[in-house]
């Protein structure tokens, strides 16, 4: 993983924690349910922590594609000469 303060699942994990407290805080009172500030905030931690290991997971499989298409060119160049 990259070390940078500014790295995308940051973002990712940022948003999905933001928008998981408003549709908790949202929701609840339209299903009737009382949830508490407590709850809200762990359940979306929880949300967030599965949304940024996804993202990683999903921005590691890309690279390592991308890595894979230039070691298949590569091996492509030493076959042709």
């Amino acid at each position: 993983m990259n070390s940078d303060w500014n790295h995308p699942v940051i973002g990712v994990c940022i948003l999905i924690f933001v928008v998981s407290m408003v549709l908790l805080t949202l929701c609840a009172p339209l299903l009737d349910i009382d949830l508490w500030l407590t709850f809200r905030i762990l359940f979306s931690l929880v949300l967030t922590a599965l949304g940024g290991l996804i993202t990683a997971l999903w921005m590691r499989l890309r690279r390592l594609e991308t890595q894979v298409r230039f070691l298949q060119e590569q091996l492509y160049k030493l076959e042709k000469d």
